[in-house]
């Protein structure tokens, strides 16, 4: 799948809003492959990456695809996924991921509180293409000196408004 040109201009405007990094990716093979990231420059403006960069560990962004999965391909992801802990936030049980999973359906949204860098808090929502697939996900990142993690669930409604215009550019 290839980037979609107006991904930028939606991750600049959320980028824009808040001030903090935003990317969209998609799921490939089980890793999350970056199809766009516009990184905030303080408050004075943004540069837009166009990347195709498999990152397998960005926890909660690739989870917010895998949750929206149907039951069978969802238990084969998770079953490759390594659990590895990168923080002493880092969950490690399949249990307890397969119970998060739910949570993010449920709730519309994932959420890594320190979970991959200690300082880092990242919120991300599914972008669904024009059936309702789950086909991406956008999120915002940043510091947590600036950027905690209630600050960034605020944010859940731009994300939601930015996937809704991205999905709607796909089939």
């Amino acid at each position: 799948m290839a980037p979609q040109p107006s991904a930028a201009r939606y991750c600049g405007g959320v980028v824009s809003e808040i001030t903090e990094t935003c990317n969209l990716a998609v799921l490939k093979k089980g890793a999350l492959v970056y199809l766009d990231r516009v990184e905030a420059r303080g408050r004075c403006g943004c540069i837009s990456r166009r990347v195709a960069t498999r990152c397998p560990a960005l926890l909660r962004q690739r989870q917010a695809v895998v949750a929206h999965l149907a039951a069978p391909e969802r238990q084969r992801l998770l079953g490759l996924m390594p659990l590895q802990r990168f923080t002493e936030r880092t969950i490690t049980d399949r249990a307890v991921l397969e119970s998060e999973l739910d949570r993010i359906v449920n709730v519309g949204y994932a959420v890594d509180n320190e979970e991959y860098v200690l300082g880092v808090a990242c919120v991300a929502v599914p972008v669904r293409n024009r059936h309702g697939d789950v086909i991406a996900s956008i999120a915002v990142q940043g510091a947590t000196a600036r950027l905690p993690l209630m600050r960034a669930i605020e944010f859940v409604p731009q994300l939601r408004a930015a996937a809704a215009q991205i999905g709607a550019t796909f089939g």
